[in-house]
């Protein structure tokens, strides 16, 4: 309720938006935007006249790849994601997860390996949405699961316990955490994969991020800049972190509304198309 009318006056004139399409976000996106005069399409981006758009919203990897292949004065209108070095790192779990490590932050990051002891979750090297990841919580289930653990394109991290999971969306910029909104999801088991459990969230809470200084040295360490989402536990008053999704994630969507006084396309003195 503080934030829209803080997202109204930040961009005091109409703002043509256009988001890419996404299975099952646009509702929640709308709803973000209900009673603001802005414009949304929600479109193919590679089937559409970028040129007619003040904001330009990609959904997935495979459309801000898309986009930063454009002309200058169509990535000017692009929401701000981290370049495609920082994008492909992310996308690459087991190689953003080394990165880390390398950089000092092993404490904040699973173990991974084949020999890992149960509980673990086999995840895809690159994936989205937690799509094809896989629960494995004692040898019961490594025996059930059998060679579905082998297919090739997993690795294997150790799974954290806990029954809330952190989803902070944040805005980077020149090293700094200047925006963040936290969505905590609340479960009634300590092991689950967010997304595909069988029962879903008790509840849904929003607020900062447990531990913002962490995150934001990670960050700063593999020289994010732009929105994302990053996914984590806190085991022992520790960060435990899942993933960074170098994108807007799914839970900011009907939250997005408030985030357009950080972005720089919706700031009064940016001139815009119309």
């Amino acid at each position: 309720k503080r934030e829209r009318p803080l997202a109204a006056a930040a961009s005091p004139r109409t703002l043509n938006i256009l988001f890419s399409l996404h299975d099952g976000w646009e509702p929640s996106a709308r709803q973000s935007f209900a009673g603001l005069a802005h414009k949304l399409t929600f479109a193919p981006i590679d089937r559409t006249d970028l040129s007619r758009f003040d904001l330009i919203v990609p959904l997935s990897l495979a459309d801000a790849r898309f986009l930063r292949s454009q002309p200058d004065h169509i990535r000017a209108h692009m929401v701000p994601l981290p370049n495609e070095t920082c994008s492909a790192l992310c996308h690459d779990k087991p190689r953003l997860n080394e990165t880390l490590i390398a950089a000092g932050f092993g404490a904040h990051v699973p173990p991974m390996g084949v020999d890992l002891a149960p509980p673990f979750i086999c995840k895809p090297t690159h994936g989205e949405n937690s799509d094809g990841c896989i629960m494995v919580p004692d040898y019961a289930a490594i025996l059930r699961l059998g060679r579905a653990l082998e297919r090739p394109g997993l690795f294997r991290q150790a799974a954290v316990r806990g029954e809330v999971e952190h989803a902070t969306h944040f805005v980077m910029k020149d090293g700094r955490l200047e925006r963040e909104l936290t969505v905590s999801y609340h479960h009634d088991a300590s092991l689950f994969i967010k997304g595909v459990a069988a029962q879903p969230p008790v509840a849904r809470v929003l607020g900062p991020c447990p531990d913002a200084q962490t995150l934001t040295a990670m960050l700063r360490a593999i020289g994010y800049n732009g929105i994302g989402c990053a996914n984590f536990k806190m085991a022992g008053g520790r960060l435990q972190l899942l993933e960074i999704n170098p994108r807007i994630g799914g839970s900011l969507m009907e939250y997005f509304a408030t985030f357009l006084r950080s972005l720089p396309q919706a700031k009064p003195s940016r001139r815009v198309s119309a």
